[in-house]
């Protein structure tokens, strides 16, 4: 009889305390992003000016090594953004478009990236908007890097086309 008196009495006890104890589950990790993508414009292309230059800078931000490569390499993964002196997104072709339809079937180039480390990528701002759609005025261009099924995006970058008048 003590037995069963003392299992309601842990019973009710244990019913009342669970509705004032809940249990949480533990709270998610915040996962930092394993690349940062940054954006600046330079002014020159390949040593050489030009208006819409600029440089892409792919830093690992994971503790293991990477790989950022693709069928073309790094710049396979990564591509432009524009908007522009409108507001209006400019539709462009990827800038993996560049690639010579002329070349071998694609293969994986693989490009290591250690952590902490960075690919600098230069790049011309503009380049895939057609040159007969180029209107005057300021496009805002932002750089997507696509690794591991995930777009990473950029800052806002500005070029003024066809440039400052001096």
């Amino acid at each position: 009889m003590f037995t069963r008196q003392f299992l309601f009495v842990g019973f009710i006890l244990t019913t009342v305390l669970a509705g004032f104890v809940s249990v949480q589950p533990a709270p998610k990790k915040q996962e930092r992003p394993v690349i940062k993508c940054e954006l600046s414009v330079t002014g020159k292309l390949n040593d050489r000016g030009a208006i819409d230059g600029a440089e892409i800078v792919i830093t690992n931000q994971s503790a293991e090594t990477i790989d950022i490569g693709g069928y073309a390499g790094a710049r396979g993964n990564l591509d432009l953004k524009v908007t522009g002196p409108d507001g209006k997104a400019v539709m462009t072709n990827p800038l993996s478009s560049l690639i010579s339809p002329f070349a071998p079937p694609p293969a994986h180039f693989a490009e290591e990236l250690k952590p902490g480390k960075s690919h600098r990528l230069p790049v011309s701002l503009l380049v895939m908007v057609p040159e007969k759609d180029r209107v005057t005025g300021k496009y805002k261009v932002k750089a997507t890097f696509k690794y591991d099924g995930r777009t990473f995006e950029s800052n806002e970058a500005e070029v003024n086309w066809p440039g400052d008048k001096k």
